[in-house]
């Protein structure tokens, strides 16, 4: 543990992942990304600040080679503690909060458009599987580098290799529609689907939907107990596919580029966040 304070909390990082699993586990499905953060690709790459006053609060950054997030879970008052205590803020990140916590990180950060976002869960007790017919294991990084050009911000072609992908074909042996995940975690049971894109001209055929019940059915047939997606709470297609397949609502949150204040000459120069790449399923 690394002990920091500010004048009115005292403030620690967490350096064993059993400890930040404790933190995290009273909700673990709006946590469920942090969770995944605690194994390796991402163990290395990832600070968890907490305290314990004025409230609990856990701070979470993750410092990727070419993309940085911020997510918070806890009360906004010990939130608010946090962040002016941490050795050094990240310039630019991707913004993950609870709607209440955003005032408290805007006296810190500048934001892009806000997003409004839905963490939705299934579980096997709920779980509606679609036909699978036609959706095919899919193992080239390549390929779906290629699929998800401009189209899928979170798409990472390691997730391929650690993760599971699915996809449709069409007649001539070109993809049409894929899913796959964006963390596995075996350590907590938890898998998180993502990527899921299918061409506009084959849309309407219930490809979405089928592409990612194989992803569910395999991540199930891995061991976890349960499976969770981000989605826009305004994708209304989207959320119909998902609720379809017995996923359910847990939490809303919202999601935004921020950028560090207050000096201006501090922020990000134009294209900084050509490698923003949001925790979105679709």
């Amino acid at each position: 543990m690394t002990p920091i304070s500010n004048r009115q909390a005292p403030v620690t990082r967490l350096t064993d992942p059993a400890a930040v699993q404790r933190w995290l586990e009273d909700d673990r499905r709006w946590c469920a990304y942090a969770l995944a953060d605690l194994e390796e690709p991402f163990w290395s790459h990832a600070a968890f600040w907490v305290t314990a006053q004025p409230a609990p609060a856990v701070l979470l950054h993750l410092a990727l080679p070419s993309w940085a997030v911020l997510w918070g879970h806890g009360a906004p008052a010990g939130l608010a503690a946090i962040v002016p205590a941490l050795p050094s803020r990240p310039r630019a990140a991707n913004l993950m909060l609870r709607a209440e916590a955003l005032p408290e990180f805007a006296r810190w950060y500048d934001f892009g458009e806000i997003e409004p976002m839905r963490r939705m869960v299934v579980t096997p007790a709920t779980f509606w599987p679609a036909s699978g017919a036609g959706a095919v294991r899919l193992h080239d990084p390549e390929e779906l580098t290629a699929f998800y050009a401009g189209r899928a911000p979170g798409y990472d072609p390691a997730q391929v290799t650690r993760g599971i992908y699915y996809g449709v074909r069409e007649a001539d042996g070109r993809l049409c529609a894929a899913a796959g995940t964006h963390a596995v975690s075996p350590r907590a049971g938890l898998g998180i689907v993502g990527n899921v894109f299918t061409e506009p001209a084959a849309r309407g055929q219930g490809l979405g939907r089928r592409v990612t019940a194989a992803v569910v059915t395999a991540l199930f047939e891995q061991g976890c107990r349960e499976i969770l997606l981000n989605v826009r709470a305004d994708n209304i297609a989207a959320l119909s596919v998902y609720t379809r397949l017995g996923f359910e609502t847990h939490c809303d949150f919202v999601e935004t580029v921020a950028t560090a204040r207050p000096a201006r000459s501090t922020l990000p120069q134009a294209g900084e966040h050509d490698h923003f790449s949001p925790r979105v399923a679709r």
